[in-house]
């Protein structure tokens, strides 16, 4: 019989490893892969100018993103969330800007003496800058920190399309990123709207962004993005 108490180290970079992507998830491994995601600190981004705080043991995903992750259907993605929730595994907290998965039991399933020293080594001050979203330091993000992005960017699509680049296998480089980021700032000053861009290339699995008349922002509603 296999002992189910102790620990093992799994380091949350294995979610940057090509493998952990290539296939349709198994149950189990969508369950990990919602701890790995999980925040091990408080920290906060933006999406459209509003501050979204994630506290420790949540996940700021949407349903499109992780249905897009773990190549499930969006009907597969909600049965699996309500099996856990019924369970009592997970709460969930839906708003307009984003959908939380709070992990129930969170310290439960992390090592209490190696998440303090894991924390010292990545705390940072938080006052100066925004966090990443995963609040991983850089673990997950470490070719452009979310929290040098610009303000206009909309961090949740943004994060969702270098994951869909990471699933077809065409990763941006820091230097692919920096002029991604020029390109929609190009667009967006033409009336573009940065968010329809990237969630239509998300859609597409295309590696670029493109003009399209469906992603121009309304006359009066063009100042907005200034």
């Amino acid at each position: 019989m296999t002992d189910s108490q102790g620990w093992i180290s799994l380091h949350r970079k294995i979610i940057d490893n090509p493998m952990w992507l290539s296939e349709p998830f198994t149950r189990s491994q969508a369950w990990i892969d919602l701890l790995l995601l999980a925040n091990h600190e408080y920290g906060y981004f933006y999406i459209r100018g509003n501050k979204i705080d994630v506290q420790r043991g949540e996940v700021a995903r949407s349903e499109e993103q992780l249905a897009l992750r773990w190549k499930w259907s969006r009907g597969k993605l909600r049965g699996f969330l309500k099996a856990l929730k019924n369970e009592q595994q997970i709460e969930q907290q839906k708003s307009k800007l984003i959908n939380k998965i709070v992990i129930v039991n969170y310290d439960n399933y992390q090592n209490s003496v190696q998440q303090t020293e894991q924390q010292k080594a990545d705390r940072k001050p938080t006052e100066s800058r925004q966090k990443d979203i995963n609040n991983n330091n850089n673990n997950n993000n470490n070719e452009n920190n979310i929290g040098d992005l610009p303000k206009w960017l909309p961090i949740d699509d943004w994060v969702a399309f270098k994951e869909m680049r990471q699933e077809i296998k065409k990763p941006m480089s820091q230097l692919a990123e920096s002029r991604m980021i020029k390109k929609l700032d190009r667009l967006r000053n033409e009336g573009y709207d940065p968010a329809r861009l990237l969630d239509r290339s998300i859609i597409n699995k295309w590696q670029d962004v493109f003009e399209d008349s469906s992603c121009k922002v309304k006359g009066e509603f063009s100042g907005m993005f200034g």
